[in-house]
């Protein structure tokens, strides 16, 4: 059995980033998994009759055990039995050797990668972490308003602001005008398969719809819950973002192509679209 009791301080994302790779790792290997820090977020099924034997799961982790994690992430003290989930070399043999079916071990720390068991059971785990009923209603309204016709594309845009003006020193951190131009060059390369071509901006601070309009093309700001965005986004036709767990994981579990901005100098084509784990070798290159 695999024993996960800390998983990090990360956002909704990178913590379901780590929960799609054990699970998908346990369905592979045959382990069980107890998971003792796995966050659940209102708008997913949570279940799978495939993967409910496999996992028992609490949303709150122990504070002693968690300390102590924190105390051998810090330390970098290694004790028999314990892994530290960043070590991916660690985390392979041990998955390889057969132990967890007969022994348990305890994971703690961020990420666990698991990206070939993720590949292979992706429908499963896209099941799991479906929408609720709830979920759904809205993603089918707001669909319905927007696609009205078969061949209406609706491409979502991830406008990720507040914590990218400093996370790798800016790197990612993109004015509206750069938006706007990756906008424009997808319009080019769909338009002409497209009845209507329609962008949805979701962002994480107030934007203005001016800056984005006056492309041939109609624009839209949702303003939904973080999951309702995350949802919506998983239920586009094409994604547009820096890189990003939250609209990688949207591009994943929708199984939605996605162009990333890497560089704001770039050029977009939907030969450089690609489902995020899927058809990308980690955070953004293409297999």
């Amino acid at each position: 059995m695999l024993k996960v009791f800390y998983s990090g301080n990360g956002q909704m994302c990178n913590q379901i980033l780590m929960q799609i790779n054990v699970l998908a790792s346990a369905y592979e290997y045959g382990y069980k998994v107890s998971y003792r820090d796995f966050r659940m977020y209102d708008g997913f099924v949570y279940c799978d009759e495939k993967l409910n034997g496999i996992i028992t799961a609490k949303e709150k982790g122990n504070i002693l055990l968690k300390a102590f994690a924190v105390f051998l992430i810090k330390t970098g003290i290694r004790l028999p039995h314990f892994v530290n989930a960043s070590d991916e070399k660690a985390v392979s043999e041990l998955l390889q050797s057969g132990k967890l079916l007969t022994e348990n071990y305890y994971i703690y720390h961020w990420p666990f990668n698991d990206l070939t068991s993720l590949r292979k059971h992706a429908a499963l785990i896209r099941n799991y972490f479906s929408p609720n009923e709830d979920m759904k209603k809205y993603i089918s309204e707001k669909r319905r308003l927007y696609k009205q016709q078969g061949d209406d594309l609706i491409i979502g845009v991830h406008i990720r602001r507040k914590d990218y003006i400093t996370w790798q020193n800016g790197a990612y951190y993109y004015n509206d005008q750069v938006y706007k131009k990756f906008m424009d060059m997808m319009y080019c390369q769909v338009k002409a398969n497209a009845g209507s071509v329609k962008f949805l901006l979701f962002s994480d601070e107030k934007l203005d719809i001016n800056s984005f309009n006056g492309g041939g093309y109609e624009v839209f700001i949702e303003n939904g819950s973080a999951m309702q965005d995350f949802c919506m986004l998983a239920n586009c036709d094409y994604l547009i973002s820096p890189p990003s767990t939250f609209s990688g994981l949207a591009s994943f579990l929708g199984n939605v192509s996605r162009f990333i901005i890497a560089d704001k100098d770039d050029e977009l084509t939907l030969e450089r679209c690609h489902v995020w784990l899927m058809e990308t070798d980690g955070w953004i290159n293409p297999i």
